[in-house]
């Protein structure tokens, strides 16, 4: 007690000059000292708020890729699913009927065969087809469309000026898993 008294008596001696000069220091250390606090609490705040942002974009990635992994897995049972129930589907035969439904001349056309993950091999035909017309093309896409075990990978169409008939460059795959033998005929491993 005898600190404080001493303290107060320190106090009550000061003129005003002094004692204004030492409150005007005091509450400038307390503005000094709130406003410090408050910029490393919102300064703290802040930089929680930007990593919870983060986690939850991570967390939203994350969700989607879950969500295409069982897309996908769902689109292998159903790929299994329809290789099971046609085990004997050969591509270049699938692609020549194709051709003849259309009226138009078969084609000669080697298989390439692509190994894939998981026991799968991609089986690829790639085919030129000359002066057909627009809508014989767009039957071929339909139809290899409509197979479901084969799919256009990709096509080019060329036409000749002054002819109304197109040249078209067409690649075709279809999907082979490992236990199921392949009838193609001269394939082509790579």
């Amino acid at each position: 007690m005898k600190i404080f008294d001493e303290l107060i008596d320190s106090i009550y001696d000061l003129d005003q000059e002094q004692t204004k000069k030492y409150i005007i220091i005091t509450i400038l250390i307390n503005l000094i000292l709130i406003s410090t606090i408050y910029y490393f609490n919102n300064n703290s705040a802040s930089k929680l708020t930007k990593n919870l942002k983060k986690i939850n974009e991570q967390r939203l990635d994350v969700q989607k890729v879950i969500e295409e992994y069982k897309l996908i897995l769902t689109q292998k049972d159903q790929i299994e699913e329809m290789l099971r129930k046609n085990p004997d589907f050969v591509i270049k035969k699938k692609f020549n009927e194709i051709i003849k439904s259309l009226n138009l001349s078969e084609i000669n056309t080697n298989p390439i065969v692509n190994e894939l993950e998981d026991g799968f091999s991609e089986v690829i035909l790639k085919a030129s087809i000359e002066n057909i017309t627009t809508k014989q093309f767009v039957s071929i896409l339909d139809a290899i469309k409509k197979s479901k075990l084969a799919y256009t990978k990709e096509f080019e169409i060329n036409k000749k000026e002054g002819s109304s008939k197109i040249t078209a460059e067409i690649t075709i795959g279809t999907i082979k898993t490992e236990g199921q033998e392949s009838s193609e005929e001269t394939e082509v491993k790579e």
